[in-house]
């Protein structure tokens, strides 16, 4: 029964850990996109 709980826990904890990290992506993704769309331009005209 301990144990069980001790690894119900260390799956919710792992679960929350990925959700964290796909939402940093996700989250960083749109920031880098967001930023190519503004400096697309500029890199055009600095090239």
């Amino acid at each position: 029964m301990i144990l069980k709980f001790k690894k119900q826990k260390i799956h919710f904890r792992t679960f929350y850990y990925i959700e964290n990290i796909l939402i940093w992506l996700i989250l960083l993704l749109k920031q880098h996109f967001d930023q190519e769309k503004k400096s697309n331009l500029k890199l055009f005209l600095i090239h």
